[in-house]
C-alpha cells in the first residue's frame, strides 16, 4: 500500500539526526545553505521539506535534510515543513537517506562505503541510489584494505553475523577513477568550455555518464599536451 504524503511543521530542535549520515558541510557550504533559504524566505526558506522516520518511542529521527533542519535551527525559524514516513526499516531508513543527499556537503569516503557495502545485500535499494557502476567501484575500490598485510586476516573471533563475502553480489569491475578537484574561480568558464568543446570534437558525448566523458576529454587534453611539457 502506498503511504499517503502528508506535510506538517514541526520545530527544528525536535527532530533527532540519524547516527549514520556521512554528508558533511564545510563552513563555507553551511554559508551557502543558510544563504539558499533566506534567498527563498518568501516562500517558506525551507521549501523542500524534512524528511523523517518515526521510532518506537514516537520520536522523528531525519532521513533527509539534517543540514536544512540545523541550518533552519541557527536562522532563529521557528518551524520547518517535515513529512513522516512512519515506521521505517534501518536499511530502508539507509538507503532513502543516500538517495536524498543532495548538492551540499561531501561524503565520507570511509563511511559512505561502509553504507553502500550493507546495502549491496539488496540489489533493489542500491539501484535507486544516483550512483553509476563506475562510481560504486571508484567509492569501494578507495577504502580498499588489506587486512593480512596489517596482521588482520583469519581470525578465531566470531564474525557476529555477519553476511558471507560469498554471498554478495559480485562488485563492478574498474575501469574509470572518480577524481575531485578545484580550479581558479575565474578560469571556471573557461575550463568548462575547453572540456566541452573537446567532447563535441571527438564525439564523446556517446558516453552514458557524463563524468566519463569529461574524464576523457581531459585525457584527450593531457595527451595533446604531452609534446609540450
Amino acid at each position: 500500500m502506498t503511504t499517503q504524503i502528508q506535510i506538517q511543521y514541526l520545530p527544528p530542535g525536535a527532530l533527532q539526526a540519524n547516527p549514520w549520515n556521512t554528508n558533511k558541510l564545510d563552513p563555507a557550504a553551511e554559508g551557502k545553505l543558510e544563504n539558499s533559504i533566506l534567498e527563498f524566505e518568501d516562500l517558506g526558506g525551507l521549501y523542500k521539506p524534512i524528511i523523517c522516520r518515526e521510532l518506537p518511542d514516537g520520536s522523528l529521527q531525519i532521513l533527509g535534510g539534517e543540514h536544512r533542519t540545523r541550518a533552519a535551527e541557527r536562522l532563529g525559524i521557528a518551524k520547518v515543513p517535515v513529512i513522516n514516513l512512519g515506521p521505517v526499516s534501518d536499511l530502508r531508513a539507509k538507503a532513502l537517506g543516500l538517495a536524498d543527499n543532495g548538492q551540499y556537503g561531501q561524503d565520507d569516503a570511509a563511511g559512505l562505503a561502509t553504507l553502500l557495502e550493507e546495502l549491496r545485500l539488496d540489489e533493489n535499494l542500491l539501484a535507486i541510489l544516483p550512483y553509476s557502476d563506475s562510481d560504486l567501484a571508484g567509492i569501494f575500490a578507495s577504502v580498499a584494505i588489506d587486512l593480512d598485510a596489517i596482521g588482520m586476516g583469519e581470525s578465531d573471533e566470531p564474525d557476529h553475523g555477519l553476511p558471507d563475502p560469498d554471498t554478495l553480489p559480485p562488485r563492478p569491475t574498474i575501469t574509470h577513477e572518480l577524481m575531485r578537484f578545484k580550479v581558479p574561480v575565474e578560469d571556471r568558464d573557461r575550463v568548462e568550455k575547453l572540456i566541452q568543446s573537446v567532447i563535441k570534437d571527438k564525439g564523446l558525448k556517446t558516453e552514458q555518464d557524463s563524468l566519463i566523458a569529461a574524464g576523457m576529454a581531459l585525457v584527450e587534453i593531457c595527451n595533446a599536451a604531452k609534446g609540450q611539457l
